[in-house]
């Protein structure tokens, strides 16, 4: 991950007018109904009401506002009154234009702002803080940030399998300050704010991202290195790095053990690995996904010859990350993604090998070698065994902001089944003038993803599945939320037991 140069959208004088209407419009209809009614929903004539005080039908219509209750370790829960909107609230055309995607684009010179995989036209534009899901802890809440779904600073253009992990995604160091912009302290790093390199680097040989900032303490308080001296320790050894600071499954992306494993894990047991952000950047993005992996080791593979290229002059001065960067555009023409992998081999390549001034020739430097896994090539390219693909399922962030679990107050006792609503004027339940008191709850959508869905109407009843509706386009969706009860089987327990 690169830092990136903000640089400040100017949209036309309409196009500021109509997102600075938008977001006031958000602002209020969220303080207009923050209000303290525990286990109710909004009615229709609530709606209405709101429709003639001159809110936007759209937000109306999707503005959740709910009784979520949530469990602690010890099983004891609390109910809250949750206030937020649905994905359908919000509108794309306001903060993913062409005009926004192309500034976005230009501004990360084609690359993901995260991955760095190179999107000259496919790019997602997300929002850094996520404005209507947040997903904590593996579970799904309503986000605190709907003010912000069209602040051009509160935007990223990345790739759409860094969207995936993204979506819904902001972890904090402390949930204390949540939704204090001000105060907050993000996990995730920001490559507009942050100095990215600070955090992360790459391994030159196996292409794998990992957490510099922990690496930087453990080697402090294990072997008393001083940063330089460690910067020159990953370069001449790169499995100097404990194979737990990858952030990913060793044994799928078959990463070899280091020969500090066991220092590091008795270091980490007064540690806490999740307050390093490129620890959880890396884990949160998944930053060692298995196709980008392989596309990063091709990439090393691909600009292995330009290490032939090293002469006298790069060799005996000290360059900057820019500089680098300026060398391989020379020699290549072009260097369009993977800028801070590409930086990492380079100096990795001056530290492991002699230049020889007349043929240009790469020998290997015989006083200090870089410890290797067997399988891998002495030589360019390199060779190494392909990780095994572990992809989990896909759920949109639409869907993810749209359903819900909902208990109303004569189910209290039921077990084994839940119902499912979308939390949308035009649900079959949530939007009827129900004056039963009620709770909701989150879906599970990893732990009950496959757990089978019952669908009745007023003719039939029949199966469907979460990856099924994940699968559907969302009118499909709203369409059968609209006009039928829907409920999940599976091993759910009642929220009240009967004496």
């Amino acid at each position: 991950m690169m830092p990136i140069k903000y640089s400040p959208l100017q949209p036309d004088s309409n196009e500021r007018l109509k997102a600075a209407t938008a977001t006031q419009q958000i602002k209020d209809i969220l303080e207009r109904v923050a209000v303290n009614s525990l286990y109710q929903t909004l009615t229709q004539k609530d709606r209405d009401l709101l429709f003639d005080e001159g809110y936007a039908g759209t937000l109306i219509d999707n503005l959740v506002f709910l009784t979520l209750r949530s469990y602690d370790s010890d099983g004891h829960y609390s109910d809250d009154i949750v206030v937020g909107l649905n994905d359908f609230a919000v509108d794309p055309s306001l903060y993913s234009s062409r005009y926004v995607k192309q500034h976005f684009t230009a501004m990360n010179h084609c690359r993901c702002a995260y991955c760095e995989t190179y999107i000259p036209s496919s790019g997602v534009v997300c929002h850094i803080r996520p404005p209507v899901v947040l997903k904590n802890n593996n579970k799904i809440q309503q986000s605190p940030y709907g003010v912000l779904a069209y602040d051009y600073e509160n935007l990223v253009l990345i790739c759409s399998d860094c969207y995936t992990e993204k979506s819904g995604v902001f972890p904090l160091i402390s949930e204390k300050f949540r939704g204090d912009v001000t105060k907050e302290q993000p996990l995730l790093l920001n490559p507009f704010n942050d100095s990215t390199r600070e955090f992360i680097r790459f391994n030159p040989i196996t292409g794998l991202a990992f957490a510099l900032d922990a690496v930087k303490d453990f080697a402090k308080d294990t072997f008393h290195l001083s940063e330089s001296e460690l910067e020159s320790e990953l370069y001449n050894n790169p499995n100097f790095v404990p194979s737990q600071l990858y952030g990913c499954d060793k044994s799928a992306l078959a990463i070899p053990s280091s020969d500090n494993d066991k220092a590091f894990s008795k270091w980490m047991i007064d540690k806490k690995l999740s307050s390093y952000r490129g620890f959880e950047t890396i884990r949160y993005l998944n930053l060692n996904r298995s196709f980008l992996l392989i596309e990063r080791r091709a990439h090393i593979n691909s600009i292995a010859c330009c290490g032939q290229k090293i002469d006298d002059s790069e060799l005996n001065k000290e360059l900057a990350d820019s500089e680098i960067i300026a060398w391989f555009e020379h020699q290549l023409g072009y260097v369009h993604r993977f800028q801070s992998l590409t930086i990492d081999c380079f100096r990795f390549w001056l530290q492991q090998y002699n230049i020889s001034a007349t043929s240009n020739e790469v020998k290997k430097n015989n006083t200090k070698n870089a410890t290797v896994d067997s399988e891998e090539s002495e030589s360019f390219p390199i060779k190494l065994s392909r990780p095994k693909l572990n992809e989990k399922a896909f759920i949109p962030e639409w869907i993810q902001s749209l359903l819900m679990y909902m208990v109303i107050e004569s189910e209290l006792t039921m077990g084994n089944k839940r119902r499912i609503i979308s939390l949308r004027n035009s649900d079959y339940l949530y939007g009827t003038d129900n004056d039963q008191k009620c709770v909701f709850l989150p879906i599970d959508w990893q732990g009950d993803f496959e757990n089978v869905i019952k669908v009745r109407d007023s003719q039939h009843t029949w199966e469907t599945s979460f990856s099924e509706l994940a699968a559907s386009i969302p009118l499909e969706v709203l369409q059968i939320f609209s006009s039928a009860e829907v409920w999940a089987e599976g091993d759910y327990a009642p929220l009240v037991k009967t004496p």
